[in-house]
């Protein structure tokens, strides 16, 4: 599937991505560097429900590169990385369909997205980082086994530690998201945006 190209189209990606950015680097409640409760997802989503995944995993990775690399304390991981392009697919694969199930459609896109990207691929980003805090260039293949075999624990606490901060995007992703359909499905009518 080939993603439509506009000019319209760019400049409201780049809007909402602009505001993604904004919602994740200064309206988000971060006590630690692993745990960050935000409504980033919101406008990023919503790029995934108006243009499907291609436009929406475009978006949350450029919306997460811009953010790291402009205004971030913390170095670039491209796991996380990985784990939010991940993130825009699957809201665009759920809710991009227009005869979607309203109400299941969206509890299987938040499901998904925090089982497979929060739980897993950004848990597991975080705990490789923090494993291995300088990267594996200056390691020997004996050291990296070593440290390799706390991965598990590594990760099992990251995600014990941030389960809370997940339910409570999952809730707010299940109140928001029916929102975000009934204005796509007016953005369209109205043509503000093209289907």
């Amino acid at each position: 599937m080939k993603p439509k190209v506009s000019i319209r189209i760019i400049c409201q990606i780049a809007v909402l991505i602009a505001i993604g950015v904004v919602l994740e680097r200064f309206c988000a409640i971060q006590p630690s560097e692993n745990i960050r409760i935000s409504l980033s997802f919101i406008p990023l989503a919503f790029v995934g429900m108006l243009y499907g995944p291609i436009w929406g995993g475009a978006a949350y990775g450029l919306a997460d590169l811009i953010g790291t690399f402009l205004l971030s304390p913390w170095p670039f991981s491209l796991g996380i990385f990985f784990s939010r392009v991940v993130s825009g697919v699957i809201f665009g694969l759920f809710l991009h369909r227009e005869d979607s199930k309203f109400i299941p459609h969206i509890i299987a896109a938040s499901l998904t997205e925090q089982i497979v990207c929060a739980c897993g691929l950004t848990t597991l980003a975080r705990a490789l980082d923090s494993i291995f805090p300088l990267g594996l260039i200056s390691m020997s293949a004996t050291e990296i086994k070593l440290l390799l075999a706390q991965l598990p624990t590594a990760y099992y606490l990251l995600l014990i530690t941030r389960l809370f901060p997940i339910g409570i995007t999952v809730a707010a992703q299940l109140i928001t998201l029916p929102f975000l359909v009934r204005l796509r499905t007016t953005f369209r009518k109205t043509g503000v945006v093209t289907p």
